[in-house]
């Protein structure tokens, strides 16, 4: 778990990131925006494998979903109105998901679960 949260923060992250800091810039790169939301769209693979026969990314409720569902929950409920947060927007222009991912389903599954 340690190793996926490692991933997760060092790795996966990044890109979003990266694109909000290039938006900033008095002139943006567009193609390294472009890189980046490539390589953004080349993870979305990555969590349907984890949850290939699973319900969840690692077989039961865990860290992984409690840690991946506040970002990845974007690109399946998109943004809310009032939500006025550039990274959130990025969340949703640069994950797209196909109608039958199962990213649909773990997101729902894991937005009903209780939070404190």
């Amino acid at each position: 778990m340690r190793i996926f949260i490692e991933w997760f923060n060092n790795v996966w992250k990044r890109p979003p990131n990266l694109i909000a800091a290039e938006e900033q810039k008095s002139r943006p790169d567009a193609a390294r925006i472009v890189e980046l939301a490539v390589r953004m769209r080349g993870s979305i693979p990555l969590f349907e494998d984890l949850l290939d026969g699973r319900d969840y990314l690692f077989g039961e409720f865990g860290a992984a979903d409690v840690f991946a569902f506040p970002f990845l929950k974007y690109a399946v409920f998109g943004t809310p109105a009032e939500d006025d947060e550039r990274f959130h927007h990025i969340l949703v222009e640069h994950q797209p998901l196909a109608a039958g991912s199962p990213l649909h389903a773990w997101a729902k599954r894991v937005e009903a679960h209780p939070r404190s």
